[in-house]
């Protein structure tokens, strides 16, 4: 019962913030109810502006962690056909994975995840590719479990080559059930791409 009416609040929470206008919807990011923000990020995604994604990558020095945090997440599956935008999306994010704050840098990997997951075929590879890619792999060592975690997700959606492969069957060994199961998830995703 407490479940059903959970979803029903979240539903009546998602269709309000689908009715309120983009400011009213960024300013939600400031929300002290983490599900608020995640929400408003959520639709900030969908809309996928211009405006709207310049707006976010201001967040990208905020001081508070859980902005950067914000900015990553909804960079990493931002809605948008527009170019110029997706190009800048990468060292943004490649930026954040370097943040000090251990959630603002494995929300930054899992975004990397997303977003070569969902724009891969409509970019040309470029040099960023290569230092966020070495990045990643670098960090699958990390000692904290839940970057490990990023990591072996994000690997399943970067090209596909020997060393992506050798490091994931590495994580397949992790101390860290859910690293494991990422990392076998992401081997099944590069087998049938």
């Amino acid at each position: 019962m407490i479940d059903d009416m959970t979803k029903e609040v979240e539903i009546l929470a998602y269709k309000y913030m689908e009715s309120q206008d983009d400011e009213t919807v960024f300013d939600y990011l400031q929300d002290t109810d983490g599900k608020v923000r995640t929400i408003a990020g959520k639709t900030i995604q969908l809309r996928g502006s211009d405006e709207l994604f310049y707006q976010v990558i201001s967040l990208k020095n905020a001081q508070k962690y859980y902005l950067r945090e914000l900015c990553a997440f909804i960079l990493g599956q931002f809605k948008t056909v527009n170019q110029d935008i997706l190009a800048q999306i990468p060292p943004i994010l490649l930026a954040l994975s370097k943040d000090n704050s251990i959630s603002v840098k494995t929300n930054a990997i899992y975004a990397l995840g997303h977003f070569y997951g969902c724009h891969s075929m409509n970019l040309p590879l470029s040099d960023i590719d290569d230092k966020i890619r070495k990045m990643i792999l670098s960090y699958s060592t990390h000692p904290t479990s839940s970057v490990r975690v990023s990591c072996a997700f994000a690997l399943g959606n970067l090209p596909d080559d020997k060393t992506v492969r050798a490091t994931l069957n590495q994580l397949l060994n992790d101390e860290n059930a859910e690293v494991s199961e990422w990392a076998e998830v992401s081997l099944e995703i590069l087998d049938n791409k």
